[in-house]
C-alpha cells in the first residue's frame, strides 16, 4: 500500500475509507470492531479519513488528518496522536450513519448471556467493563450495544477507552486484558443502569419495564430518526431483567453483575 492508497472497510453497513501511510491506516483499522470487513465495493453511507504526511525537506513535521466533510481534524506531530484522534471520533460517526440500532452502553457476556450497561461517555462504563473482563466475562463493547432486526446484541469490540487521572484517554486493546473478545450475537439477560459514586457501596433496585425502555431510548443514537427499530429494541430490553442504582468500586460491581448473569443461565 503506497502513501496515496488506502483501505475500504464495511462496519455495520457503513463504508469506512482510510487513506494515508500504511502504518497509520493499519493502526486506525485496529480501532474498528473485529467484524469490520474489507470491501472495496461497499455501497453503504461513507466515511473518508485522509492522513497526509507533512514534511520540510527530508524532515517529517507531522500528519494532517482531514474529516469526511473535508474539514481538518488536526495536525499531529506524532503518529500515535493522529491514530488516537481518529479513533476518538470515528465510532460515533459510524453509529450516526449506520441503519443498525446503536445504544450507548457497555456490553459483556457470560455463558452466552449478555449484560447491557447503558450510559453516556464519562459514566464509568469502560472501567466497569474492564473489571468484568478481569472477572471472566467476554468483551463485546465499552461504548455501543448494537442491534439488528432481532433481539440479539452484536459485538462492537473496539479498544477500551480508559480514562487517565488527568482526564485524558488511552485506548487499550481488549486482548491485553482477556482472551475472550467478541463472538456470536448474544441474548440479553440483564440491563444494568449503574452510576458510579465514589465511596458508595453496591445499591440497586429492580427497574420497571417502562423505565428500562425509556433508559434505552435515551441512550440510543439517532433514536428520533429510527423510531420504529429503536422502540422495538427498547421494548425487548425493557422486558429483560433490569436494575438501576449506584456502585462504588468496579470490582465489587463486576462480581454482582457476574452473579446475576450466572443466575439467569441456571
Amino acid at each position: 500500500m503506497s502513501s496515496s492508497e488506502g483501505v475500504v472497510l464495511d462496519v455495520f453497513g457503513v463504508s469506512v475509507h482510510l487513506e494515508g501511510p500504511p502504518e497509520i491506516v493499519e493502526a486506525i483499522a485496529e480501532h474498528l470492531p473485529s467484524s469490520a470487513a474489507e470491501n472495496q465495493e461497499s455501497q453503504g453511507a461513507s466515511l473518508h479519513y485522509r492522513i497526509i504526511p507533512k514534511s520540510h525537506g527530508a524532515t517529517l513535521l507531522g500528519h494532517e488528518v482531514s474529516r469526511p466533510d473535508g474539514s481538518t481534524l488536526g495536525n499531529f506531530r506524532q503518529k500515535d496522536t493522529a491514530v488516537q484522534a481518529v479513533g476518538s471520533e470515528i465510532h460515533f460517526e459510524i453509529a450516526c450513519l449506520s441503519s443498525w440500532v446503536f445504544v450507548h452502553a457497555g456490553v459483556v457476556a457470560v455463558d452466552g448471556k449478555a449484560a447491557v450497561l447503558p450510559g453516556r461517555s464519562l459514566a464509568g462504563k469502560s472501567t466497569l467493563v474492564a473489571a468484568l473482563l478481569k472477572a471472566g466475562a467476554t468483551y463485546y463493547s465499552d461504548e455501543y450495544a448494537v442491534f439488528g432486526d432481532g433481539a440479539l446484541v452484536h459485538a462492537y469490540d473496539r479498544p477500551l477507552r480508559c480514562r487517565n487521572a488527568d482526564g485524558t484517554a488511552t485506548f487499550v486493546h481488549p486482548e491485553t486484558v482477556t482472551d475472550k473478545v467478541g463472538g456470536d450475537p448474544a441474548a440479553v439477560a440483564l440491563v444494568a443502569a449503574i452510576e458510579y459514586q465514589p465511596g458508595e457501596q453496591w445499591d440497586v433496585s429492580t427497574m420497571p419495564p417502562a423505565t428500562a425502555a425509556l433508559r434505552v431510548v435515551d441512550n440510543t443514537v439517532r433514536a428520533r430518526e429510527f423510531p420504529g427499530p429503536t422502540t422495538k429494541v427498547a421494548a425487548l430490553l425493557g422486558a429483560t431483567q433490569s436494575i438501576v442504582g449506584v456502585r462504588g468500586e468496579a470490582d465489587e460491581a463486576a462480581s454482582e453483575i457476574i452473579e446475576l448473569l450466572q443466575a439467569s443461565s441456571s
